[in-house]
Order: C-alpha cells, then sequence, then structure tokens
C-alpha cells in the first residue's frame, strides 16, 4: 500500500471519525485513490464540494521540526 502524506498535510483535514478519515472537502470519507495520493487533490475532483488540498502550515511547522532533531 502506498503512503501519501496529502490529506495529512492538508488545511483542511479533519482527522478520523472512527468510521472515516475525512475533510472539509469529503466530510463522509476521503476516497481511496485521493487518500493513498494516486490522485492529486490539488485540482477539483468529483465530490470534493469545490475544496482542494491547502498546504497546512502547522504541518509544516511540526515535519521541519522533528526533521531537525
Amino acid at each position: 500500500m502506498a503512503f501519501s502524506d496529502q490529506c495529512i498535510s492538508c488545511y483542511w483535514y479533519m482527522g478520523n471519525t472512527g468510521r472515516a478519515l475525512v475533510c472539509f472537502a469529503y466530510p463522509k470519507g476521503i476516497p481511496h485513490e485521493i487518500f493513498h495520493g494516486t490522485t492529486d487533490h490539488r485540482t477539483p475532483q468529483r465530490g470534493d464540494h469545490g475544496v482542494q488540498w491547502q498546504e497546512n502550515p502547522d504541518y509544516i511547522a511540526i515535519l521541519t521540526e522533528v526533521m531537525e532533531r
């Protein structure tokens, strides 16, 4: 299984509800192809309610801090 940080690095990502991984674009569940990075969500995708990937500065800051250790 491929790993992608596309969703967890996104400003709109909300996390795991216990039933699905969700975000503002996909409040009922992020499609497999987007979560696993086989589809780039920087462009509009069917059902995304007009919300696409946007860099989360908090994620970048945490990642930078961890990488500097």
